[in-house]
């Protein structure tokens, strides 16, 4: 039986020093923190390299369906075994929360499915889906330029 009071949250977490060797060991870390320690039995994980500014900036998206203080007790434990945060006044935070409620769960799924780096609860067939519906910023902006060279083109020959 499901807890009425469960959402779906995400969350994103930097990949930070000695895990920007094995990112997908610190995913998969990440992940069995959500499901032994917190029971949390529907779940996506997601790991890119790049911000949506082209930045390296390597971090993993997480989507995940809990109760908000199930919630932010994990969110709690993962900052402090990984120290994601900067001592002292001022320190910086290196995981962020979405607070507001997620508008479009399917859209956030396809774009954490990107870069292909997921580990999910969802079935095989599901990812499969969500990654031919997902794309990067730079194939659509390269497809763009594409389109643009093409109807230049087009409009010299006429």
């Amino acid at each position: 039986m499901s807890n009425p009071n469960q959402e779906y949250k995400t969350t994103a977490f930097d990949v930070l020093g000695q895990h920007q060797q094995d990112p997908i060991k610190y995913l998969n870390e990440i992940k069995d923190i959500m499901i032994n320690q917190y029971g949390i039995a529907d779940y996506l994980l997601a790991y890119e390299e790049r911000n949506d500014k082209g930045e390296y900036k390597p971090h993993i998206h997480t989507i995940y369906l809990t109760t908000p203080n199930n919630g932010r007790n994990m969110v709690k434990t993962i900052v402090s075994k990984y120290k994601l945060t900067s001592s002292g006044r001022g320190g910086k935070r290196h995981y962020c929360t979405l607070k507001a409620p997620i508008r479009n769960l399917e859209k956030l799924r396809v774009y954490c499915s990107k870069d292909g780096n997921v580990v999910s609860s969802l079935p095989q067939d599901e990812l499969d889906r969500l990654a031919k519906l997902s794309f990067k910023k730079d194939n659509l902006e390269i497809k763009e330029k594409l389109v643009k060279h093409l109807d230049e083109v087009i409009k010299q020959k006429k």
